[in-house]
């Protein structure tokens, strides 16, 4: 029975390793955080579908390193690129610092990603600040934003919907992997008494 735990905590580790880089760090924000929409009914609702001058910002959590790559996926909805221009910017040793447009699809949810340098590594650590400019040429659009997702090192990606991240596989896995532990240490337990 030893030898299968063993082997199965073995097992388990090799696993995790394969799916997650040892140092994948995700940071979400959403819902519950700023204007992000709580579901898709509220898509088209005040205050989540915003226009020109209805600008807004938020911050991540802070997350000291060691890391090598950092990127930002914005998860957007009704985004008629390239005509309408949303603006993305990241505060940079005090300065925003554009990062870039959202590109996206009429109806539809996507990420737009930033490829995040490192000169914003010390911002990253201190909890990045983030803001969009809503229909920056003042053209009449309007979006919806879902999620703002800080990966390092090449951190799980949760689906672009409104609603809750879905738990990382590694997080599945572990859950798992106590689960079977407990139930063998139960069932040795039994066992001997």
């Amino acid at each position: 029975m030893k030898k299968l735990a063993l082997a199965l905590a073995l097992a388990t580790a090799l696993l995790l390793n394969t799916l997650t880089p040892a140092n994948a760090l995700t940071d979400v924000k959403q819902y519950d955080t700023g204007y992000f929409v709580p579901d898709q009914a509220s898509v088209y609702s005040y205050p989540y579908y915003r226009w020109y001058g209805e600008d807004w910002s938020w911050q991540h959590t802070a997350i000291v390193g060691p890391f090598s790559t950092a990127s930002l996926f914005i998860s957007a909805w009704d985004v008629d690129a390239p005509y309408e221009i949303d603006n993305i910017y990241a505060k940079n040793n005090g300065t925003w610092t554009l990062l870039g447009s959202l590109n996206g699809n009429n109806d539809a949810w996507g990420y737009t990603t930033f490829n995040l340098d490192s000169s914003l590594f010390d911002d990253i650590a201190n909890g990045l600040e983030v803001k969009i400019q809503i229909d920056a040429a003042d053209e009449g659009w309007a979006v919806t934003l879902a999620k703002s997702v800080l990966t390092l090192d090449g951190g799980t990606l949760p689906n672009p919907e409104p609603g809750p991240a879905v738990p990382e596989p590694s997080t599945l896995l572990m859950l798992g992997a106590g689960l079977l532990g407990l139930g063998l240490a139960r069932k040795r337990f039994a066992r001997v008494n």
